[in-house]
């Protein structure tokens, strides 16, 4: 037999036990994956050489499915149907608001531990229906994939608990304070009695063994029946000379002679937890980002909208928010034997620790998950009748057949606390347990998560695991190029005034420096014309190296639509697609679509003004470099970006103030006293007028009151002290003003540090005295002027 030695397992397994051993800083050095990697590769072959995920990529560029009209003969009217897919309770994820989209293939194949780094795929090229080939796109793509581990789960549902070691203890003639025990008695000396709920479990008191008399058989065999250990199936097995080989002593057959025999229970208890059927969790996410030329170089613009879209086995359809990508995940079922555990009739075992003072002082609970054991369903009996099994009780303690003649121990076999010890044998001397979860697959750091009562077993799945991605986004723009060549598509002139057929001249500029052969054809129209529509083509012609020839093409059908666009194609003998440009057709309308323009119409767009081309499309018609406009590129410092600001913000206080006086303005038609209010801030009011600004009363003469405001003569009421339309047009302006006039009276005063009413008061004379006017015309004492 030849011994293979992998050098890099042995290395590897070094690297774990060298990382057990160091300490918690230490142990940093290495990331999470390459710790769960060490793990499964020192306890599992499978995962040992970690292989990266491979892509099989398969791309297709092609129109979209519009939606499906259908007509209504009740009334005479079309309606149209949307396209749905997928059961019926699922959302529509299908594109229909697009002419064309990109739908993307991806096949996952997964061996080992997941790579859940991010990963990019580079898609330059897709399949090509017209050639059967695969041809290079216009606008490349990356898919970026990120995936989650993938892990096998298994539901816990919790059965009983079993102690961790069932213990005999004997008592004989040597125990100090033994005070012997009689057979025919259910009670035995130094066995305590347990209870629950108030009563006694039966059995729990022990077994008496008699010591064994050749004198004296018919005593031992009363004894035994008493003590239930004569065997009725075999007689002759029920001699006193085969029995007491228990006790373990010398005596004589005084009641000292026979010995006690408890069960006993360690101070750890394990829980069972039964498995259900075990499934595959698989979770990734995705970005596609696109490459296009501006104006100062290429870029590349995330489709996705900067939001990966999350998908996956419970998430197995997804788009992102304005429905423009969408996605589906397929995977199939896993065969059984893949899985870590047979869920049939593997159970698991776990320490409970809740009653446990000083887990330190117990090593096997130390070990944490990975040393939780898996034992057959045939090893656990959790009802204490069965001997030899995790759960053994005292009912079977005490019944177990010629119980006084066999050794001691008989009936305990298979205890976790053995199945532990053997595994960590096993480990010391570096071979692979029986028992341990680590032992089974590779386990996460938390294998056992709890969501409310629920509690789940995970494994990372590292047998092969293929899934397929299949991602269709909105693509209009694209295009697929199948030559070299270069053809330009100059000038497009559509001619639709005839009711009867349609006439398309088509300018293509050779710009090659080789005669290349192209002709022209027509496609991507509406689904709603007949389906020739999309299949005229012009005569394959020669062109010479820069120049150009005009190609035409006659529609000899009438126009069903008043206005569509459909696309132009420059194709060469081989059928690949040399250019594409988008044009115009309109029912009884010229349109024209030349340079770096796009199409216009006579009728519709007056001087047939210029829409310059997005660069994307003046590319797809074969022009290189940028349009041919001037752009001027800004370039704006902190010093613009604040002066531009604060010009904001000038502006906009500027007109709110105008619409606040404004208002005021307004308001003083209809109520004097807001026209009238601040106004002497601005002007020097009150004054003396002549006559009555208001026309009932403009031929009375004016009275005044005591602060010196013209007043109505027969109510006293205030009345205006200037003209409508001079006091209309100062408030249209007071909230821009009144500032300003304030500023200027404090500043002349000297008195910004503390500025009062008084201070903008000013005086005004009556009846030969100096009168003080207060609060801005709302004056409310006099002051003499002494």
């Amino acid at each position: 037999m030849t011994l293979q030695f992998d050098m890099s397992k042995l290395f590897t397994l070094i690297s774990y036990f060298f990382v057990l051993a160091t300490s918690g800083d230490e142990i940093n050095i290495l990331s999470d994956d390459e710790k769960d990697l060490i793990k499964c590769c020192a306890f599992s072959s499978d995962c040992c050489d970690q292989k990266p995920t491979n892509f099989e990529v398969k791309a297709v560029l092609t129109q979209c499915r519009k939606p499906e009209p259908d007509f209504d003969k009740k009334n005479d009217m079309i309606i149209v149907r949307e396209v749905r897919s997928g059961p019926c309770n699922e959302p529509n994820l299908d594109l229909t608001n697009c002419a064309k989209k990109m739908k993307i293939s991806v096949k996952i194949q997964n061996v080992g531990l997941t790579n859940c780094k991010n990963q990019y795929i580079l898609i330059d090229h897709v399949f090509d229906a017209v050639t059967g080939e695969k041809q290079k796109l216009f606008t490349p793509y990356i898919l970026k994939i990120t995936q989650k581990p993938i892990v096998e789960k298994y539901g816990l549902w919790y059965e009983s608990m079993v102690n961790e070691e069932a213990k005999e203890t004997v008592y004989n003639k040597n125990t100090p304070g033994y005070k012997g025990c009689d057979p025919k008695d259910t009670t035995i000396s130094n066995c305590e009695s347990i209870e629950y709920n108030n009563r006694v479990i039966p059995y729990s008191n022990g077994f008496c063994c008699p010591y064994k008399s050749e004198n004296n058989v018919d005593s031992s065999k009363l004894s035994l029946i008493s003590s239930e250990c004569v065997n009725k199936t075999n007689p002759e097995s029920n001699d006193v000379s085969n029995l007491q080989m228990r006790g373990n002593q010398d005596g004589d057959s005084s009641s000292n002679g026979a010995t006690g025999h408890c069960l006993n229970y360690s101070n750890i208890w394990y829980l069972v937890y039964r498995l259900e059927k075990p499934f595959v969790q698989h979770e990734l996410a995705f970005q596609i980002f696109q490459k296009y030329q501006t104006e100062i170089g290429w870029k590349w613009k995330d489709v996705t909208k900067k939001i990966p879209i999350k998908i996956g086995t419970n998430i197995r359809a997804a788009t992102n928010d304005d429905n423009t990508v969408i996605a589906r995940y397929i995977t199939s079922d896993i065969n059984e034997v893949n899985f870590a555990l047979n869920y049939k009739f593997h159970k698991i075992l776990v320490p409970d620790i809740s009653n446990v003072e000083n887990a330190d002082n117990y090593p096997e609970i130390a070990g944490g998950p990975e040393e939780y054991l898996v034992v057959k369903s045939n090893k656990i009996q959790s009802d204490g009748r069965v001997c030899d099994v995790a759960g053994v009780g005292y009912e079977a303690f005490a019944k177990q057949p010629n119980r006084c003649g066999v050794p001691i121990g008989t009936c305990l076999k298979n205890q976790p606390l053995q199945m532990w010890r053997e595994d960590k044998a096993k480990v010391s001397k570096g071979k692979r347990g029986d028992y341990f979860l680590k032992f089974f697959g590779a386990l996460p750091e938390q294998p056992i998560t709890a969501e409310g009562d629920n509690k789940t077993l995970r494994f990372f799945f590292t047998k092969p695991h293929t899934s397929t991605l299949k991602i269709e986004f909105k693509d209009d723009e694209n295009s697929i190029l199948r030559s070299d060549s270069l053809g330009i598509i100059t000038e497009v002139y559509v001619d639709g005034t005839d009711t009867k057929k349609t006439t398309i001249i088509a300018k293509i500029f050779n710009a090659g420096l080789t005669s290349s052969v192209f002709y022209v054809a027509l496609t991507e129209c509406p689904l709603s014309l007949p389906a020739s529509f999309s299949h005229i083509a012009s005569m394959p012609v020669l062109i010479p190296p820069q120049r150009q020839h005009v190609y035409k093409l006659d529609i000899q059908c009438p126009l069903t639509e008043t206005s569509f666009f459909c696309s132009l194609l420059v194709l060469n003998t081989d059928k690949q697609l040399i250019a594409i440009r988008k044009i115009r057709l309109e029912r009884s309308n010229r349109c024209i679509c030349v340079w770096h323009c796009a199409c216009a119409c006579y009728y519709d767009d007056y001087n047939l003004k210029c829409d310059v081309l997005s660069l994307l499309a003046y590319h797809a018609a074969g022009f290189q470099g940028g349009t041919p406009i001037p752009v001027q590129i800004i370039e704006y410092s902190f010093v613009d970006h604040l002066l531009s600001m604060m010009l904001y913000i000038v502006l906009t206080l500027s007109l709110t103030f105008l619409l606040m006086g404004l208002v005021k303005a307004l308001a003083g038609l209809c109520v004097v006293s807001v026209g009238v209010w601040g106004l002497d801030v601005i002007l020097d009011l009150p004054r003396r007028i002549g006559r009555y600004y208001e026309r009932d009363i403009s031929h009375r003469r004016v009275r005044y009151n005591e602060h010196g405001w013209p007043v109505h003569p027969d109510t006293g009421v205030r009345v205006r002290n200037i003209p409508l339309h001079a006091e209309f047009c100062i408030n249209v302006l007071f909230f821009i003003v009144y500032p300003f006039c304030v500023l200027h009276i404090f500043a002349k005063n000297g008195k910004f540090d503390s500025v009062r009413p008084e201070d903008i008061d000013s005086c005004y004379c009556k009846n030969g005295k100096s009168v003080k006017r207060k609060g801005s015309g709302l004056q409310s004492t006099l002051v003499k002027n002494k």
